[in-house]
């Protein structure tokens, strides 16, 4: 999260929420907005977890990919020419006649849309563990929200998920919700 007055990063002010680091160390902002974490993990992770996440949203998203990708295969690729699919087939066969060489026990591949579900999955189990206190189960959290969020600004005016609690570092005594 960064500031939206003076887009310097929120940083973990008390282990209970953010606050921006150019006022909280700096006194150069005058965003004085204190986030609680909880409200903040919940309002940022709590979508991912009920919708994007549902299992039956996923299996639908597997559906709808299958059945576009059916529909293009039955088309005929626009993207490609005729002798140029037949080169990649060639090619694809290739290397699967050789894994199988290397790995004759090994059952053929997954299809690449079987990987949506084992996606969500990772997501399902790396975002928690983030959030456990170990600094590289930290860093693969980030990465994957900031793929999915992009960077996320807030100003002292934003409300949603805003709170002053005893502990906040806020010069004034108001509360922000």
């Amino acid at each position: 999260m960064f500031c939206g007055e003076c887009s310097r990063p929120y940083i973990i002010v008390n282990g209970h929420g953010y606050s921006c680091s150019g006022w909280h160390e700096l006194k150069k902002c005058d965003n004085d907005a204190y986030i609680n974490r909880s409200a903040a993990e919940h309002a940022l992770l709590g979508p991912i977890h009920t919708e994007l996440l549902s299992p039956d949203r996923v299996e639908r998203m597997t559906q709808e990919m299958q059945a576009h990708y059916q529909e293009r295969v039955h088309r005929g690729d626009p993207d490609m020419t005729t002798d140029e699919i037949q080169a990649a087939i060639e090619r694809a066969e290739q290397k699967r006649r050789e894994r199988e060489a290397q790995q004759p026990d090994a059952e053929a591949s997954a299809k690449v849309l079987s990987i949506l579900p084992r996606a969500a999955q990772l997501i399902r189990t790396q975002i928690p563990e983030g959030l456990s206190g170990d600094p590289l189960a930290a860093g693969k959290a980030r990465l994957l929200l900031r793929e999915m969020y992009g960077r996320i600004n807030s100003a002292a005016t934003a409300r949603c998920c805003l709170q002053n609690t005893p502990s906040s570092p806020r010069r004034s005594g108001k509360p922000l919700v």
